[in-house]
Parts: structure tokens; C-alpha cells; sequence
């Protein structure tokens, strides 16, 4: 008894997950944006550091 039937949510799934992935980057470059009086300049010292990045 929802809204949308059922076949209508199953044919939208895959796009929706997928649009919904994006969402941690999104908010992350929100949360930097708040915090830095200057984020080009912030990014553009991480650039410039060119320290290599450790992946798990």
C-alpha cells in the first residue's frame, strides 16, 4: 500500500542506487567548503604537498 507500486520502484532501482552513492562525496566537499575561509587555496596546498595517499 505504498505510494508507488512495486514494478515502478524495480525498474528505477539501479539509478537510484547509483545516485545515492554519490551522496558521502557530496557531503564531504560540503563539510570542506564550510570549514575553509579559502578552498581553492586549501586544495591548492594539498596539491602542492604531493604527499602519496594510503588506500586499505
Amino acid at each position: 500500500d505504498g505510494e508507488v507500486e512495486a514494478s515502478v520502484f524495480d525498474r528505477y532501482r539501479t539509478p537510484l542506487y547509483k545516485e545515492a552513492s554519490y551522496k558521502p562525496y557530496i557531503i564531504a566537499a560540503m563539510i570542506f567548503l564550510a570549514k575553509s575561509k579559502d578552498p581553492a587555496a586549501a586544495l591548492q596546498a594539498l596539491e602542492d604537498r604531493a604527499q602519496k595517499r594510503k588506500f586499505c
